[in-house]
C-alpha cells in the first residue's frame, strides 16, 4: 500500500486574530505554518503592542540597534537560540530564557570579552515594574 500522506501543518488565518485582555502571565505561543523551528518546522510568533506597563516595541528597537552596532551579535544569538530550543529552554513561561534576556546576556558577554560596538555603547534599557514605575537604577524617561 502507498505510504500515508504527511500530516497537515496548522495554517495561520488572518480572520482568526483576536485581542486578549492584558495579563501579567504571558500566553503560550500560537503556532503558524512556517519553516525554521526545531519542532516540525513550525515558528512561534509573538506580537507585541506598546503599553504603559509593557515595552515590547521599544525592546524590539533596542535589539535592532544593538545588532547594528555588533555585527557578530545576530549570528551568536541564532546559535544560542537554537541550542536553547534543542534543550527546551527557549520559552520563558516554561522556565526558559527569553529572547530579550538572551540579547542582554550576549551583549554583556561581548563587552566582557573586549568586543567593542562599532558605535558608542547603547544607553541602558529602561525597565519598568508591573505597575509602570521605573525600576531602581533605570534611566528616567526622555521628555517628549
Amino acid at each position: 500500500p502507498p505510504p500515508p500522506p504527511p500530516p497537515q501543518r496548522p495554517r495561520a488565518a488572518p480572520t482568526a486574530a483576536a485581542a486578549t485582555p492584558p495579563s501579567s502571565t504571558p500566553a503560550p505561543p500560537t503556532w503558524c505554518g512556517a519553516v525554521g523551528r526545531c519542532d516540525a518546522g513550525l515558528l512561534a510568533v509573538d506580537i507585541s503592542f506598546e503599553a504603559p506597563n509593557h515595552g515590547g516595541l521599544a525592546s524590539s528597537r533596542y535589539a535592532l540597534e544593538a545588532m547594528g552596532r555588533w555585527p557578530e551579535l545576530a549570528p551568536l544569538l541564532l546559535v544560542l537560540k537554537e541550542l536553547l530550543c534543542q534543550r527546551g529552554l527557549n520559552e520563558p513561561f516554561t522556565g526558559g530564557l527569553s529572547s530579550y534576556s538572551l540579547l542582554l546576556l550576549a551583549m554583556t558577554a561581548l563587552l566582557q570579552a573586549g568586543v567593542d560596538p562599532l558605535e558608542a555603547p547603547l544607553p541602558r534599557p529602561q525597565h519598568h515594574t508591573p505597575l509602570g514605575e521605573a525600576a531602581p537604577g533605570a534611566e528616567p524617561p526622555a521628555a517628549q
